[in-house]
């Protein structure tokens, strides 16, 4: 009876600290991939010379809420294809599917504060990788559960930092 009521007594210790454990873990997570997938864009971006765009919602847009996807034109001579546009890979442009970030990491929220353009937020590459055409992304703001945050910044000469 000593070692059920020891045991359930230390569990009771252990589990708010698990819990804010996997909060923690998800909201660095759900960060991370928000930040490789920008520095994937520069490096679309680069790696083929034509312009790559990372564009996404925040958690107060209704439709597309803490959703963003990569597009991209060969040319500024070719236009940006709409945020509605179906998933494409032409000669001439491209769409990737919507990332869904809170389906992936339950509980987490992308850019909760903007409100403006229907929470719309984006920032686009250069064939030499520098940022231009920026929107809402100083920083972009991931919140976890009990509003932990983590921040990323994109510099002019593209570089992604995660804090």
């Amino acid at each position: 009876m000593i070692v059920v009521a020891v045991a359930a007594f230390m569990a009771m210790v252990a589990v708010p600290g698990l819990l804010n454990s996997v909060r923690q873990s998800r909201l660095g997570a759900a960060a991370r991939k928000l930040a490789t997938d920008t520095q994937e864009a520069r490096w679309r971006a680069v790696r083929t010379g034509w312009q790559y765009r990372i564009v996404g919602y925040g958690s107060s847009a209704s439709s597309n809420k803490n959703k963003y996807r990569l597009i991209g034109r060969s040319s500024t001579a070719v236009a940006w294809l709409s945020d509605t546009a179906a998933v494409t890979s032409t000669a001439t442009q491209f769409a990737s599917a919507w990332i869904d970030l809170s389906k992936q990491y339950p509980k987490v929220n992308l850019n909760q504060g903007i409100t403006a353009n229907g929470g719309r937020f984006f920032v686009s590459f250069d064939a030499r990788g520098a940022a231009f055409e920026r929107q809402a992304v100083a920083p972009l703001v991931v919140t976890g559960q009990n509003n932990k945050t983590r921040s990323m910044n994109i510099a002019s000469i593209g570089s992604v930092v995660l804090q």
